[in-house]
């Protein structure tokens, strides 16, 4: 009979590039998505993590983040994909939306991938995208606190033609991005853990694999 699967969840994923996470909680997500496949859970997996992810007591951790529906217990693992960033980028960028219109910025404004978008705005929208962030940012969480939100996004909303647009920051460390969605967002489903397990693979900690043993039968 084969073991169980460690899987990280959507809700997981965006806690874990966007600040609302920290302690050991956060390096224990940071190490799940430093990994390619899902590993299986086991005693000498958790001995694993507590060396690499120096947590003291990750079976605790591992509770309360499971608990917290942050990681879930899976009969089958999930890997990260392993097509080239830029090629799967537009993929996961149109599953985003609903309207099938996504972008991905830098913080210094520059685009990195975008689906949906017509050229013009794709030159316009990602400055504005990392301006946007970055003044929301330096209001602090206060800010989400006085209103009694706890994950906030910043949208705009056209009441003309009832359209949404919203931006989603994301830290990879020292790297920062912007997602922009138009439309209704699609958080249902994969594409958004996908979607920053790929950009881990390229900007996030770099922490040793799990053994071949630790993810098989």
């Amino acid at each position: 009979m084969s073991r169980p699967f460690l899987c990280l969840t959507t809700l997981g994923a965006y806690v874990s590039v966007s600040g609302h996470v920290d302690g050991d909680q956060a390096r224990l997500l940071h190490w799940i998505l430093s990994q390619e496949r899902s590993p299986a859970l086991s005693h000498a997996l958790l001995e694993q993590i507590a060396t690499q992810a120096q947590i003291p007591d990750p079976r605790s951790v591992l509770r309360s983040l499971v608990g917290r529906r942050l990681l879930e217990i899976s009969d089958d693992p999930c890997m990260r994909s392993a097509i080239p960033m830029q090629e799967s980028l537009p993929a996961l960028l149109t599953l985003l939306s609903e309207e099938g219109a996504g972008l991905l910025a830098d913080a210094s404004g520059l685009c990195m991938a975008s689906v949906g978008f017509e050229p013009e705005v794709v030159d316009a929208l990602p400055a504005l995208a990392s301006k946007l962030v970055g003044a929301l940012e330096h209001a602090g969480r206060g800010v989400f606190d006085l209103l009694d939100i706890e994950y906030g996004l910043p949208c705009l909303f056209d009441l003309k033609r009832r359209q949404l647009v919203t931006f989603v920051p994301m830290n990879f460390g020292p790297s920062r991005f912007v997602l922009v969605i138009r439309g209704r967002a699609m958080f249902v489903g994969t594409a958004f853990r996908d979607l920053v397990w790929t950009l881990w693979g390229r900007y996030g900690a770099e922490l040793p694999a799990v053994p071949e043993s630790f993810v098989t039968n």
